[in-house]
């Protein structure tokens, strides 16, 4: 079918059962209109070559989750990007399944929620209120379900793939675990009397990180833990540098696969860890940090400095891809607080807290792929042709492509 001018022809890629590695597709613009190549769902497109492409990061999205500004906090995003959990402290717990396009308010309680954590496709999640419960879904977060009885101080949460490992970490007093999808939990012996404050966890559950301030109980037990049998047991790790690390701890992240680890030590530094705990690196200078996480194939971290100041100091969204030496960052006036990212780390959101908590948007920044799934494509016009190749897993990238006679760009979504 050859499009009119006005007209779009809607081609959509072969479903990933249909294909093998090494498969191509090619879309060419014959008519005087526009073609756009559709995907089928868990299907994405690698566009950093193309033209058009967007560098993750370099242009931000306001996002509108509720009618008035909220004091972000803390996110959480699936695999592909297309989910996001939004947390509002104190408010509300807003569900986006297209990339933040659009938003809905779950069920959860109006509170002072603390953390919250998401599996890989979203249908999973755990959250936890500062002097309050600890709360799951398993609906995408549609609805919320209390976990727990007793109100405690609780700082942060991590969930396993399959939804059913959880681990809370209480400020001021142990670590929980459950492996029945929170239908009970267990206070882990010797981690009580802890300032803990993150606590991030593998797809299996069985590796997790998590790191202790020194301000609420026993200072000493300040520091940077790891376990490797599902939180049963935690061993604290040395970390030694040329600047030592002032033990105010307070952000944990890691890979899917537990190898790729980062901490922050608030008012310090970022730590990076490739291999599993063992050994840490200084990474960029130190700071006030407010937020951090590494993408599930730990090939970006993302760290997060609010500020907005009479100086103008701005705030800052840090993104520090493997390999690259130095981070990058992206400087705005605003309070930053909760950055998640998608499984690449090329999906990602930030909240604005505001000032002294007043409120502000949400941010996302997508860039090098197009979305995941349905919301995806490349749209091109008369003359402009793309080729693209199955890498398997509902992966593709760019082989060849013409810009056509006006030199133009494709537009990626």
């Amino acid at each position: 079918m050859t499009p009119n001018a006005g007209e779009t022809v809607v081609i959509t890629l072969p479903p990933n059962a249909a294909l093998q590695v090494g498969d191509h597709v090619r879309v060419t613009g014959a008519g005087s209109g526009q073609w756009r190549l559709a995907q089928n769902a868990e299907q994405y497109v690698v566009t950093t070559n193309l033209p058009g492409n967007a560098v993750p990061g370099t242009v931000w999205t306001a996002r509108d989750p509720a009618p008035t500004p909220q004091p972000w906090f803390t996110s959480a995003s699936s695999a592909s990007g297309n989910r996001i959990a939004a947390v509002a402290r104190p408010g509300g717990i807003f569900m986006s399944a297209d990339g933040g396009a659009t938003w809905s308010a779950s069920n959860a309680p109006q509170a002072r929620w603390a953390g919250i954590a998401m599996n890989r496709d979203g249908s999973r999640l755990a959250a936890v209120v500062a002097g309050g419960l600890l709360y799951t879904s398993t609906n995408y977060g549609a609805t919320w379900t209390a976990r727990t009885t007793a109100e405690q101080p609780w700082s942060s949460v991590s969930i396993s793939e399959d939804g059913q490992r959880i681990v809370g970490l209480v400020q001021g007093g142990s670590i929980y675990a459950s492996t029945d999808g929170g239908a009970t939990f267990t206070a882990v012996p010797g981690t009580g009397n802890t300032d803990w404050r993150s606590v991030a966890s593998s797809a299996d559950g069985q590796r997790l990180l998590a790191v202790a301030s020194k301000y609420v109980g026993a200072a000493a037990n300040a520091g940077v833990y790891v376990s490797t049998d599902g939180g049963a047991t935690w061993t604290r790790r040395a970390v030694t540098g040329p600047t030592p690390p002032t033990d105010n701890w307070s952000y944990a992240s890691m890979s899917e696969d537990g190898q790729r680890m980062a901490a922050i030590d608030n008012g310090g530094n970022p730590w990076i860890s490739d291999d599993g705990g063992t050994t840490w690196t200084i990474r960029f200078s130190f700071s006030n940090w407010s937020g951090l996480a590494v993408s599930r194939d730990g090939e970006v971290v993302a760290a997060l400095e609010p500020r907005d100041d009479a100086g103008g100091h701005t705030g800052y969204v840090f993104l520090s891809a493997r390999g690259a030496g130095e981070w990058s960052f992206l400087g705005e006036n605003r309070w930053y607080r909760g950055v998640s990212l998608s499984s690449d780390g090329n999906w990602i959101v930030v909240g604005d807290n505001g000032l002294d908590g007043a409120g502000g948007r949400l941010y996302t920044s997508q860039g090098n792929r197009t979305s995941g799934g349905t919301l995806g494509s490349i749209t091109g016009g008369a003359g402009q042709m793309v080729e693209v190749t199955y890498q398997g897993n509902g992966r593709f990238t760019i082989g060849t492509y013409d810009r056509g006679g006006d030199n133009g760009q494709f537009a990626i979504r």
